[in-house]
């Protein structure tokens, strides 16, 4: 089992958050809006289920309160154990204003990084306070919208494609800091997808 925060707690982190507690992982989730109605409610995604995600099926899902963590502070997500893993799911205009607290989620050494943000230039901004070898980016192919009670509208699909930042030499920060390994299919595939314009999210809206 793994110690998992979810940063960005829109229709993206919501979504694949929900799927890792459904695994069996232990998920804290960093609420700024809806911190009150997830901690009385829970989390709801409706769904006519997809080949993509195992487990989901019609109409979708429910996790009480109790499945999971849902924390007002980076001291609350960080209560007990070192985290195993962060995913990162903020608009890329609000990157900046979480460094400061992401440094502290990553104080372990061990604590990997997943960056799920629309747009371009996010390894690179993320490396120095991550590390590029500990920095993994992520490309989501699904349909979301964030549905005025709060509840996740899964509208289709849902794959995700993982590449490690440190695959790919010379990207982000130093390049004393890459492997001599060429990049990897995942992490080429993210990139020409990124740097191409493309919607990370596929060619569906999502909103958070």
């Amino acid at each position: 089992m793994a110690r998992v925060a979810v940063l960005g707690s829109g229709a993206v982190g919501l979504f694949y958050g929900s799927q890792l507690v459904q695994a069996g992982h232990e998920v804290r989730f960093w609420l700024r809006r809806d911190l009150a109605r997830i901690r009385q409610d829970g989390i709801t995604v409706h769904s006519h289920g997809s080949a993509d995600v195992a487990g989901l099926v019609a109409p979708g899902l429910h996790l009480p309160a109790g499945r999971f963590a849902a924390c007002a502070s980076v001291a609350e997500c960080l209560h007990g154990a070192a985290l195993d893993w962060v995913l990162i799911a903020v608009k890329t205009t609000q990157l900046a204003d979480i460094l400061p607290a992401l440094a502290q989620l990553c104080a372990d050494a061990r604590t990997r990084v997943v960056a799920m943000c629309n747009g371009i230039g996010i390894e690179e901004l993320l490396a120095p306070t991550v590390g590029a070898h500990r920095l993994f980016a992520a490309l989501a192919h699904v349909c979301l919208e964030r549905r005025a009670d709060g509840s996740v509208e899964h509208q289709a699909h849902g794959k995700l494609l993982l590449g490690q930042a440190r695959d790919e030499r010379g990207r982000c920060g130093s390049s004393q800091s890459w492997s001599r390994a060429p990049a990897s299919p995942a992490t080429r595939s993210a990139r020409c997808a990124r740097h191409a314009g493309a919607n990370w999210y596929g060619t569906c809206p999502t909103t958070d």
